[in-house]
């Protein structure tokens, strides 16, 4: 899935705001995306981000991408997908992961929007891992950075990628103590 959360300063030291940010509606930024959309609105009566940038979603967004090309689509799990991607073995797989990274960008943009998280947004998770070399890009930060009228708000924010694949399982131990 897509999680979000918030992380606030207060006097006793650090809050966590769990939310459910990744259900909020997918909000497509090109032609393509607006494509896949019409796609999956025909399977989902709200398209949200969580059906886009997750482990499914990359699934989604490569058969989506086979449909509107008419190209054969040989994969049917997110990390064989993710693999060839990252093999550059498939231009369908990367350009599904591409697609993705950007549709992630734009998620982080209106997270820190959401939040006011002006202190930064960090992008962690199995998906980020696998997809990294799409992440860490030019346009992934155009699109993180070009969100409107708001481009300026977001500009500075740090956009940083957590790869301790433990930091969850930490977390949760400090939750429960």
């Amino acid at each position: 899935g897509l999680g979000m959360a918030g992380l606030v300063q207060t006097n006793d030291g650090y809050r966590v705001m769990p939310t459910e940010g990744g259900h909020q509606a997918f909000a497509p930024r090109s032609d393509i995306e607006r494509e896949i959309l019409k796609i999956l609105a025909s399977a989902f009566d709200n398209v949200t981000f969580e059906h886009v940038v997750s482990g499914p979603g990359l699934l989604r967004i490569y058969k989506c991408l086979g449909t509107i090309r008419g190209e054969h689509t040989p994969f049917d799990t997110p990390p064989e997908i993710g693999e060839a991607a990252a093999n550059l073995s498939s231009q369908l797989a990367v350009d599904a992961a591409k697609t993705l990274s950007l549709m992630l960008a734009t998620f982080c943009a209106n997270a820190v929007l959401a939040l006011g998280a002006q202190g930064g947004c960090v992008i962690a998770g199995g998906v980020a891992e696998q997809l990294s070399k799409f992440i860490a890009t030019d346009d992934f930060l155009e699109r993180f950075k070009n969100i409107g009228v708001m481009s300026n708000y977001v500009r500075d924010v740090p956009l940083l990628r957590n790869t301790d694949k433990y930091a969850a399982l930490r977390g949760a131990a400090m939750f429960a103590q």
